[in-house]
C-alpha cells in the first residue's frame, strides 16, 4: 500500500491536481473506447477530441470529483480503515446505480486501464512495474467492493417501492428523533464520522479553524454546534416533506440549499455529497443499531442520492 500511497503523493503534488489528472483520464478513458461517452451527460453534443467537452464546468465538477474519490480512498488506505473503504466504495457503487448507472466489469476495467494510463503519464520513470502492480490490486478491491454495493443494492431495491422505502426512511428518521437533544447528539456523531472518513474534508468548515479534528473542544464550540445542528434539523425538514410527499416542495428546498452552499463558497463536487452521505448512514447505523437493516440503508442510500442530485442541480442553476 506504501506504493498507492507515495506515488498518490506525487500526484497530489501538482497544482489543481484534481482538475489536470481528470481531464487527463477521462481524454484517455475516451481515447481507449469513445462509446463509453455515452454514460456522461456532459458529452451531449460534443465528439470526444473536442477540447470544448473538457472546458465544461460540469465536466470539471465530475472529473475532480473523480479524482477526489480516489484521493479520499488512499487516504483509508493509508490508515489502514479497511472497513471505512469497503462501506465508502460499497455506497458508491449502490450510488450510481440508484442513478441509472448500471456497471459491468468490462466497464471499470476500462477505467481501470485509463488511470493507470494517466498515472504513468503523470508518474513517469517513476511508475515503476511495482508501483502499477500496487496500483493494479488496489483497483481490482475498488471494482470489486463498488459493483458488491451495487449488487446489494439491486437485490434490495426491487422490493422496494417508493411508499415502502419512504416508509423505512421516516420510520427510522422517528428513532434518531426519539434521542434527547438529537440534533446536537446526531449532528456531532456525523461530523466527527465525516472527519474520521477524510479529515481534509473539515478545511471546508471555519469552526474547525485552530483545532485538530480529533480535539474534543472543536465539537463544544457553539458555532460547531449550530451548524452541525442545523444539518441535521435540514434532514428532519426533508423527512417531514419526504412524508407528505410534497416531492415539488422537497426539490425547491433541496436546490435552494445547493445555491445556499455555492453562494457562501462551497463549490461541492460528487466526491464532497458522497463522503457526507457515507458519515450519515455511519451515523444512522450506529444510532439506531440493529434497526438499520439492509433494506433502511437502501431507502436511505436512495433519498440521498436525490438529495445530493437536486443540490448539485441547484448550485449549478445559481452558477449559471
Amino acid at each position: 500500500m506504501s506504493l498507492v500511497v507515495s506515488s498518490w503523493e506525487r500526484i497530489k503534488a501538482i497544482d489543481s491536481y484534481y482538475e489536470i489528472a481528470g481531464e487527463m483520464l477521462f481524454k484517455r478513458l475516451f481515447e481507449i473506447n469513445p462509446d463509453v461517452a455515452a454514460y456522461f451527460k456532459f458529452t451531449d453534443g460534443y465528439e470526444t477530441t473536442d477540447e470544448a467537452l473538457y472546458k465544461q464546468e460540469v465536466f470539471k465538477k465530475h472529473a475532480t470529483g473523480v479524482i477526489l474519490t480516489v484521493t479520499a480512498a488512499v487516504s483509508l488506505l493509508e490508515k489502514g480503515d479497511m472497513d471505512t473503504l469497503v462501506g465508502v466504495l460499497k455506497d458508491l457503487g449502490a450510488r450510481h446505480l440508484s442513478l441509472g448507472l448500471k456497471l459491468g466489469k468490462s466497464h471499470y476495467d476500462l477505467v481501470g486501464q485509463a488511470l493507470l494510463d494517466t498515472l504513468a503519464k503523470v508518474l513517469d520513470d517513476e511508475f515503476t512495474s511495482d508501483v502499477k502492480e500496487a496500483w493494479v490490486g488496489v483497483y481490482e478491491i475498488i471494482t470489486d467492493k463498488m459493483m458488491e454495493g451495487a449488487a446489494q443494492f439491486e437485490e434490495i431495491s426491487p422490493e422496494q417501492d417508493e411508499s415502502g422505502s419512504t416508509s423505512l426512511v421516516v420510520n427510522s428518521w422517528s428513532k434518531v428523533r426519539a434521542i434527547e437533544n438529537y440534533d446536537e447528539v446526531a449532528g456531532e456523531m456525523l461530523f466527527k464520522r465525516l472527519f474520521e472518513i477524510n479529515p481534509d474534508s473539515s478545511r471546508y468548515f471555519k469552526f474547525t479553524d485552530g483545532f485538530e479534528t480529533t480535539d474534543e473542544a472543536l465539537y463544544k464550540q457553539q458555532v460547531f454546534k449550530n451548524h452541525a445542528s442545523g444539518v441535521v434539523l435540514t434532514v428532519s425538514a426533508a423527512v417531514d416533506i419526504l412524508e407528505k410527499g410534497d416531492f415539488e416542495k422537497l426539490t425547491t428546498v433541496l436546490k435552494g440549499l445547493g445555491a445556499t452552499h455555492l453562494s457562501l463558497g462551497l463549490d461541492l463536487e460528487k466526491a464532497h455529497y458522497d463522503l457526507v452521505g457515507k458519515a450519515l448512514l455511519d451515523t444512522l447505523e450506529k444510532a439506531l443499531g440493529d434497526d438499520f437493516t439492509a433494506e433502511t440503508k437502501a431507502a436511505w442510500s436512495g433519498v440521498y442520492a436525490i438529495i445530493t442530485e437536486k443540490m448539485m442541480e441547484g448550485a449549478a442553476e445559481f452558477k449559471n
